[in-house]
């Protein structure tokens, strides 16, 4: 027990990580990508790009990008506010919880989060990027 402790540690100091694993948080502006495909409901596809800045100590994200979707296809503007949340394995938005992949981090800030997962009415699927500015 006490060597694989040791070599924990060695592994913190070496790569940057916590020998106990933390909650990435998330925290300030990022650039994020998302695309939700609604085949099985309406056949529906959109995309959505923006900036999305999260603020850790209340718990609100504030979205400024554009959305792609529609029949016929629109291109669209839009500002919004919401809450979120975040686990080890998980990223909420509002009411939609994803299974959440996050990428290095930067005293303890998430830099890049990969998610996917199903909408919260279960239709459609959800895939999304945020890369931190």
């Amino acid at each position: 027990m006490l060597k694989q402790g040791l070599l924990a540690a060695v592994a913190a100091v070496m790569f940057g990580t916590s020998a106990v694993a933390d909650v990435p948080i998330l925290s300030g502006s990022y650039v994020f990508n998302a695309v939700e495909n609604c085949v099985a409901s309406s056949g529906t596809f959109s995309q959505v790009s923006g900036i999305i800045k999260f603020d850790a100590d209340t718990g609100k994200a504030e979205q400024d990008g554009f959305l792609v979707s529609g029949d016929p296809v629109t291109l669209q503007h839009f500002k919004g506010t919401g809450t979120y949340s975040n686990s080890k394995s998980t990223l909420t938005l509002d009411t939609d919880t994803f299974q959440a992949t996050y990428g290095k981090l930067s005293k303890g800030i998430a830099t890049y989060v990969s998610y996917i997962g199903l909408s919260a009415s279960g239709n459609c699927g959800v895939q999304g990027w945020l890369s931190r500015k």
